[in-house]
């Protein structure tokens, strides 16, 4: 399956200094796919995933929204932790 990206997936990426190297090493290793509303998924590596491969720990930390209709990248996001308010 070829995936593309949209013009607001390639903005994203290009501003988050997200390669063409990383995001094919991203894709090839992507094992964890889950629901993100309105159509879409979420691909993500798993950490577990992510420690076998060399320079995989920034992998683990990225996210790609994917369109279930169009099979297109919507957009491409880092992944951190939530801070909890107290």
């Amino acid at each position: 399956m070829s995936l593309s990206l949209t013009r607001h997936a390639s903005l994203r990426r290009q501003q988050r200094g997200i390669s063409n190297k990383r995001l094919h090493a991203f894709f090839e290793h992507a094992d964890i796919d889950r629901p993100a509303g309105r159509n879409c998924h979420e691909l993500r590596v798993s950490h577990e995933i992510a420690a076998t491969i060399h320079g995989g720990e920034k992998l683990s930390r990225l996210a790609a929204i994917v369109s279930d209709d169009t099979f297109e990248i919507v957009t491409m996001k880092h992944v951190t932790r939530r801070r909890r308010r107290r």
